[in-house]
């Protein structure tokens, strides 16, 4: 189902973003039709608090500082139909905040998600299958599915348990000397030599590759100011 067929019945709904997506480099096109769709029905774009953050430490970052700083501008254009929400009790990584904030509001509302993080997508849609908590099904789209140029993200099979509370491993940065690129050989976590064969996607945490393991496999490579330990520790 769409995105405006979802907002037609009255079911009250939520539409989040998350900073992937704020990053994307179709975001600017993306908000126009988003925001279009959302005011008709009287909602606002809600981007938590978290996000902004990341955007903001982001700026730091040469390589990221131009894509943030225009996303930041973009949502500031349009502030009268963005719906910020949280504060720095929150912290500053927004896939937690989203678990929680997703867990909790789905028996009162309908909520739609928009990533590009594909681990973000499986975690959120796992809520469906709840037995804990019951309340509305969640959405999940990504940017070109609201673009129209491709179907919507509504299942994924199950590959991990559904996290049940905040991770507390240390999330201090791995130094590294270079990033992989198209061409390089990396390994998985058996140690298995996977070739980088084409970049596919990009988004505010890192890059995805297709693999020469499997047309099915593709390996995801964090930016260099991004990759701590806790995402070691997480892949």
């Amino acid at each position: 189902m769409d995105l405006e067929s979802l907002l037609q019945d009255k079911i009250e709904t939520r539409v989040f973003v998350d900073t992937c997506t704020l990053m994307h480099p179709k975001f600017e096109k993306f908000l126009a039709k988003v925001v279009s769709v959302l005011s008709l029905y009287g909602y606002k774009l809600v981007v938590p608090w978290s996000c902004i953050e990341e955007l903001n430490k982001h700026k730091t970052n040469p390589k990221l500082k131009s894509k943030a700083e225009k996303a930041l501008k973009e949502l500031e254009s349009i502030y009268q139909y963005v719906d910020i929400r949280g504060n720095e009790a929150d912290g500053t990584h927004a896939d937690n905040v989203f678990l929680r904030v997703f867990t909790q509001l789905r028996t009162k509302y309908r909520l739609v998600l928009i990533s590009e993080d594909w681990d973000l997508k499986s975690d959120i849609l796992k809520l469906n299958s709840s037995k804990s908590v019951k309340g509305h099904h969640i959405y999940v789209y990504g940017v070109n599915d609201i673009m129209g140029v491709s179907k919507t993200y509504t299942k994924k099979k199950s590959y991990f348990h559904l996290c049940t509370k905040l991770t507390t491993f240390p999330d201090t940065i791995v130094t590294i000397s270079e990033l992989p690129k198209v061409g390089d050989v990396v390994f998985d976590k058996v140690k298995s030599p996977i070739r980088l064969v084409e970049k596919i996607s990009e988004g505010g945490e890192g890059c995805v590759y297709k693999t020469s393991k499997s047309k099915d496999i593709v390996a995801k490579i964090y930016f260099d100011i991004l990759l701590s330990a806790k995402h070691k520790k997480s892949v």
